[in-house]
């Protein structure tokens, strides 16, 4: 199997947007943990994974999850900084 037919069959959303969202989304946690407020501005960079992610595979229940995860960490950020 060659890489064209790998794009072609969209194999690359979850070779490239799930590590992403999983490992920035842990990170942010264990900033907000330890008193940093850089955990909101990585967790609102996280959302465009999500958003793209759940949009693509029609899942519309996170999709609207994560309408609400980013207003939260937009407000984080516009606390904090």
């Amino acid at each position: 199997m060659c890489v064209k037919d790998i794009v072609s069959k969209h194999k690359h959303v979850a070779g490239v947007c799930l590590p992403r969202r999983d490992i920035y989304g842990s990170c942010c946690s264990n900033l907000l943990g330890n008193g940093s407020r850089w955990g909101f501005v990585l967790g609102l960079a996280t959302q465009p994974f999500w958003f793209y992610t759940s949009f693509r595979h029609r899942q519309w229940g996170i999709f609207i999850a994560s309408i609400f995860y980013a207003i939260g960490w937009a407000i984080g950020v516009y606390r904090n900084f």
